[in-house]
């Protein structure tokens, strides 16, 4: 299912830090980019899954924001299955303001939360149990907390795999017996 928005969201927590990513998905995803690069010929010309160094610009005056990583990913090689941008900029709070700023000025939407996860999702890069294994790396408190995460994620845990089988289209019995832990 794509979908016909770009959407743009910091993927790094608020506050100081020497970095941030801020993360750009949708069929705009490299045009609305190259509209805040001064070097955006260099950007639309660049290999997918390749990393440069850019000068980000304000695209309505012209004056330089922050030197950044930016890495491209092409549909559908991309988390999200869409077109997708990671910028790495300074991670002071004003820096990453004013970049995101300036990509929703050019055609972004905010994201709303999960929805980066939900787009991969609703594409096929992901299931499910794999959504709901993010939410849970995301909101791990404890060490507890993580590890189901991880076995969430990696699918390594038998009964999870086992399910996911049985509870698969392909699975002809449709008997809810499945489910018992055996």
């Amino acid at each position: 299912m794509r979908r016909a928005d770009t959407i743009v969201a910091t993927a790094t927590p608020q506050g100081r830090g020497a970095l941030a990513i801020i993360r750009i998905s949708g069929p705009g995803a490299f045009p609305i980019t190259g509209k805040c690069l001064f070097e955006k010929n260099s950007f639309q010309k660049a290999e997918p899954r390749s990393s440069r160094i850019y000068n980000v610009k304000d695209p309505a005056s012209g004056r330089m924001l922050d030197q950044v990583t930016v890495v491209k990913y092409a549909a559908p090689r991309s988390f999200t299955g869409e077109d997708l941008v990671e910028i790495i900029c300074h991670g002071g709070p004003r820096v990453v303001m004013e970049l995101s700023t300036a990509l929703l000025s050019c055609g972004c939407r905010a994201a709303g939360r999960g929805e980066f996860t939900r787009r991969a999702l609703e594409n096929g890069k992901i299931d499910l149990l794999h959504a709901e294994a993010i939410r849970g790396m995301i909101e791990s408190e404890s060490e507890a907390d993580l590890e189901c995460a991880r076995k969430l994620f990696s699918a390594n845990d038998h009964r999870f795999r086992q399910w996911r089988e049985e509870l698969s289209p392909g699975n002809a019995d449709g008997d809810p017996a499945v489910l018992q832990d055996k």
